[in-house]
């Protein structure tokens, strides 16, 4: 006598479930279309991204010339490593986003506050508009620039590239929530330029994006495994070189799931206080 009950509750919740996804769907849509508004500015980019892949492979090369293997990764590993990176570099967002900041100041995250909506995740559907608009028209043009003029380390196994995108997500969704608390604090602080700053050095010096975490001294690289911005950039890298394979790349899959669901749970938390303190710098 309980399924028929049970069949109609998750049956309503399905319903209800649908249209909802849907929605956000098509924030992520919409914003997928904005981005490709500014062509112009992605060609400037996706020049400054590929200039800054080429000086970082050649410096690279330089560290090799009289050496094989430097931290476990040979001169390929290390050219690859560097592509990868900034090819994710826009795809993540991880030099922060001035977005919720700004409809702060201007007053008009008020307007959004006001729909029946869950904010965190419009903005999160927002993201993964922009995350997709980048991979396509920036992260792939320079992985291509790098695998036609230089060297570089295919992935072992075409299977690791389920893991590697896995990975991704949960780096957008980490790195989304840092610029999330950064963007809701402008209630409390108006000016969140400060804080963005700290956030943006930690997160290319500590995610191991400007040199693979290996190379860092013994001992901290191991604090650093342990800390959330290595989910931001090293860890989708470090499972497509294969330098996290098997029980070490399910470890390291996990710490940066929790991670996630900790940064959201934080910044949903965040957002609970700001309701309760709006501010509206101009508004």
């Amino acid at each position: 006598m309980k399924f028929p009950y049970a069949y109609n509750f998750i049956s309503f919740r399905c319903k209800s479930l649908i249209p909802n996804i849907l929605l956000y769907l098509e924030f992520a849509k919409k914003s997928f279309q904005q981005s490709l508004q500014y062509r112009i500015a992605n060609y400037s980019g996706f020049a400054v991204n590929t200039f800054f892949f080429v000086v970082r492979a050649f410096v690279f090369m330089a560290l090799y010339e009289n050496r094989d293997i430097v931290a476990g990764y040979n001169v390929t590993e290390a050219i690859t490593f560097t592509g990868i990176t900034q090819a994710m570099i826009m795809i993540i967002g991880l030099f922060g986003n001035t977005e919720i900041a700004n409809a702060v100041k201007s007053g008009e995250v008020a307007v959004d506050l006001m729909k029946p909506i869950n904010y965190q995740l419009v903005m999160l559907s927002r993201q993964f508009g922009r995350s997709l608009y980048y991979f396509i028209f920036r992260g792939m043009p320079i992985f291509l620039v790098m695998a036609i003029f230089f060297s570089w380390t295919p992935p072992k196994s075409w299977i690791i590239l389920i893991p590697f995108f896995f990975s991704l997500i949960l780096a957008i969704i980490t790195t989304f929530s840092f610029n999330f608390i950064v963007g809701v604090s402008a209630f409390w602080l108006l000016d969140t330029r400060g804080i963005s700053n700290f956030f943006i050095g930690s997160g290319l010096l500590l995610s191991g994006f400007i040199v693979p975490v290996s190379f860092f001294p013994s001992g901290f690289d191991k604090i650093c495994e342990w800390l959330p911005f290595i989910g931001q950039s090293y860890t989708p890298v470090a499972i497509y070189l294969g330098k996290y394979a098997d029980m070490t790349m399910l470890i390291m899959l996990l710490r940066q799931l929790f991670w996630a669901i900790i940064l959201m749970f934080i910044g949903k938390t965040f957002m609970h206080f700001a309701m309760r303190k709006l501010v509206i710098q101009g508004g």
